[in-house]
């Protein structure tokens, strides 16, 4: 409960007062809360996300700053916000319903096909992959 407040706090801080926030890069690795994973991956500027956006749905995108909100990311085609309040954590999902994640440890990142293509990519990136199950 008290971690709910303390997001939803953050969040609004960020997002009524965007001057008084302050937000770092987005960070490459895996974060986890829990219950959910992705894994953001940075290469020569190209930013790209990796990991479920609902309940069954599997999306590699491009991320890029959000023009609506100061200080946060928006994962390409998604309602996935980005907000890196600090080095090792960052907020994450829909804006009214963000989710705290911690960067996993000196985890080696498998970098897959699908995430290569998104990092070559000049342009913006998306591609889904629906899951059964």
């Amino acid at each position: 409960m008290i971690q709910r407040c303390a997001i939803a706090i953050a969040t609004a801080l960020a997002v009524l007062t965007p001057q008084l926030a302050v937000a770092f890069p987005l960070q490459s690795g895996r974060y986890s809360n829990g219950t959910r994973s992705f894994l953001l991956v940075e290469r020569e500027g190209q930013m790209c996300f990796q990991g479920f956006v609902g309940s069954n749905l599997y999306v590699t995108a491009s991320i890029s700053r959000d023009r609506d909100f100061d200080g946060f990311f928006k994962v390409h085609e998604t309602e996935e916000r980005l907000y890196q309040d600090t080095l090792s954590q960052l907020l994450a999902g829909p804006i009214h319903s963000l989710d705290l994640y911690d960067l996993l440890g000196e985890e080696p990142i498998t970098i897959n096909d699908l995430m290569n293509d998104c990092l070559d990519e000049d342009d913006d990136f998306y591609e889904e992959i629906t899951t059964v199950g």
